[in-house]
Formats: structure tokens, sequence, C-alpha cells
């Protein structure tokens, strides 16, 4: 074996260079405007994010439902995945369908114990119960007519309203429009309850809206008893009972 020998100069250089290299490298790092990249980052996935958020909603409306935040995020990819692949219509049947799946009795039911922890609902919770019990034995025309008047009645209750009542200026105060977060739908919601719920319609005459509180309770719609008229009022109810709710919590707080 040859006898090494150690040259410390040449050891000293290279080691000098290996550690230009290495500071330069962390100059350059240094240099590279992080803050920038990730801001620009963040407003790209905002971006695409929001734009997936109106897609949602439009197939949302489209399909007549208002626009709910508890399906699961793989139920909403699905959809959109429909939409870019076989079009508008074809993301429209898929929607209803997974709509259909998710509201199981069992999800109804777990919805009915959380309804039942609002202490102010209780003076109305047997109605509710009825309503309910009336959905899942398909006796829809009982389920749907019973929920209407009951979502207006715990906009007074949560309120502390009495006296008349002005429906669309209460919608207006208890969905302020005030959260801007990706996909809370608090303007669409109340586009929903105003242009559909409260829709107008004449005696005898063509009705536009498939659920239109007037038309039904007056007795001018006979063809409202349909299993989703009946899952859009418990959508409806579970989403406005949440918001007034904490509407009225805020204001005993204050």
């Amino acid at each position: 074996m040859k006898n090494f020998k150690f040259d410390s100069d040449q050891f000293l250089e290279n080691s000098q260079i290996i550690f230009d290299s290495m500071y330069k490298a962390i100059d350059d790092i240094r240099t590279i405007k992080w803050e920038e990249i990730l801001n620009n980052l963040t407003e790209n996935i905002s971006k695409g994010m929001k734009s997936q958020e109106q897609i949602y909603i439009t197939l949302m409306l489209k399909a007549q439902f208002p626009p709910i935040k508890n399906l699961s995020l793989n139920d909403i990819i699905d959809i959109l995945e429909v939409e870019q692949e076989k079009g508008i219509e074809e993301a429209v049947i898929e929607l209803r369908r997974i709509i259909d799946c998710h509201y199981t009795e069992e999800k109804i039911n777990t919805l009915l114990v959380k309804w039942s922890k609002v202490a102010w609902l209780d003076r109305r919770f047997t109605i509710i119960e009825e309503a309910i019990d009336s959905h899942k034995k398909g006796k829809y025309f009982s389920s749907v007519a019973t929920l209407l008047p009951q979502i207006e009645g715990i906009f007074a209750d949560g309120t502390d309203h009495k006296g008349d009542m002005n429906i669309r200026s209460k919608i207006k105060l208890i969905l302020d429009n005030s959260d801007n977060k990706l996909f809370s739908f608090e303007k669409e919601i109340q586009s929903f309850y105003l242009t559909i719920v409260l829709d107008k319609f004449g005696h005898n005459e063509p009705i536009n809206s498939i659920l239109s509180r007037h038309a039904i309770l007056h007795g001018g719609d006979v063809n409202y008893g349909t299993k989703e008229n009946s899952l859009r009022c418990i959508i409806l109810f579970d989403y406005l009972l949440n918001k007034i709710d904490s509407f009225k919590r805020r204001c005993e707080i204050t």
C-alpha cells in the first residue's frame, strides 16, 4: 500500500471552494422572493377554488336546490368532474342523485337530534318531528306543507319578533353576506328564498317556482309533494336554523 500524504494546503483550498459554492447557493436562495412566490401561488389556488365554487353554485341553482356545503369534498369533486366531462345537464342529474343518497334516514335523524338541542325551538319541535316523520314515510305533501311555515316561524322566534313581520327584511338581517369564505352561500341562500320560496302566484295561472310558499299554502300548487321538495325544505330549514341560532347567540352576548 502506498503511503498516503495529506496535503493540508490542497485540502484547505478545496474546502474553501466548497464553502464559497455553498455561500453562493445560500445567497441565491435568499434573493428568491419567496413571499411573492407564495402569494402568487395562494392567489392562483384561490382563483381556482373560486372558479370551482361558482360552478358548484351554478349547478345547485340549476338543480333548484339551495346551495349547501355539507356534502363531502369527494362528492363535490365528483360533481365538478361530471360537469367538465359530460356537461351541465349530466352534472345536475348526478348532483340530484348525490343529494338523495346523502340525506339518508340516518342523516335526517342526526339533523333532528341536532335541532332538538336548540332550546328556543322547543315549542315548535313536535311540529318539526311530525314533518320529518312524514318525510321518512314518503308523505311529502305533509312534510313540505308543515316545514315551510315553520321556517318563517323560526325567523320570528330567533329574532324575538312581535307583530306583523316583513320576512324579506328578516332574511337580509340574518344573511348579511358578511362571510366571504369559500363555499359560504349566504348570498345564494338569500336569493333562493326570496326568488323561489317567496315567489308570487295567481290562482289557475302557471306557477313559476318549484317551491312557492304562497302557491303551496294558499292552495295554488297541487304538485308540490315530491321527495326533492321535501329535501329542499329540510336543507333550507337546517341552514337557516343554524344561522338564526348564531344570530340569536350574538345578540344575547351583546
